[in-house]
Order: structure tokens, then sequence, then C-alpha cells
């Protein structure tokens, strides 16, 4: 999967998620230089984040992959964080 990095665009509903797409956008703009923009829906999205309380632990996440949009789901913020964390340890930055 590849992402541009001055056209990438976060999707989140929930109080939580959005928190965890601001702190997200400050790292992404530390990495690449650009800042990711909202989008207005998840069909416009690269990365969404999902709010689930159903899930067990706070520290767990999912990452999965959505017709090539990525999304992190976790139950707590902690979980969000460590998601988008380990997505930003992983991608390989091209310049």
């Amino acid at each position: 999967m590849k992402f541009i990095a001055d056209s990438f665009y976060i999707y989140a509903e929930h109080n939580t998620g959005i928190y965890a797409a601001e702190l997200f956008s400050e790292e992404w703009k530390l990495r690449t230089g650009f800042l990711p923009k909202m989008a207005e829906n998840a069909e416009k999205a690269n990365l969404i984040f999902n709010f689930n309380n159903d899930l067990n632990d706070k520290d767990f996440f999912i990452i999965d992959e959505i017709n090539s949009t990525l999304r992190i789901t976790a139950k707590t913020i902690r979980g969000l964080i460590f998601g988008y964390s380990y997505f930003l340890r992983k991608i390989v930055f091209f310049c």
C-alpha cells in the first residue's frame, strides 16, 4: 500500500478518534513536512480511527485494510496511539 504524504486524509467520528487523529497529524507532519487533511467521510480517507468499546484491553488495537484504506480500531485513546505509533514505525518514507 502506498500513500502520498501531501494528500493524506484522516477520518474519525468519536471524540477519542478525533483526538487520536490530531496527535497523529502532528507526528505525520514531523516526518513528512505535510499536515494531513481531515476527510468528510470514510470513503475519502487513507486512515480511519475507529473506536470500539467492546474490545477487552485498553492497550489492544487492530490494524486492518479495507479497500486500500487503513483502519485502526481500539477501545481507548491509548490503544489508538499504540496503533498509529506501530503504523508510523513500520512505514517507509520515500523522497
